[in-house]
């Protein structure tokens, strides 16, 4: 990182959370512990901006053709096996 290479760590707050995963690789890590996947829930599928505007059957019709992985917050459901 730019800020880290000039000495200047000032210029960015690095945050442990800081750390972006793509949903495949969520679903991976966790089943690697032992949790089988069930479900994935789609919620905000806009930009920020337009999230009062994104009516409940609009979400409910982008998740039921599976486009729930494209939404900026899946839920992501998980069992642990008996």
């Amino acid at each position: 990182m730019l800020a880290e290479k000039a000495n200047r760590p000032h210029w960015v707050v690095l945050q442990p959370i800081d750390k972006i995963y793509r949903v495949s690789q969520v679903i991976r890590i966790v089943e690697s512990a032992g949790f089988k996947f069930e479900l994935g829930i789609g919620s905000g599928y806009g930009p920020p901006y337009f999230y009062r505007w994104e009516a409940d059957w609009m979400t409910r019709f982008f998740n039921a053709i599976g486009l729930w992985k494209l939404s900026f917050h899946p839920i992501l459901v998980f069992r642990k096996p008996d």
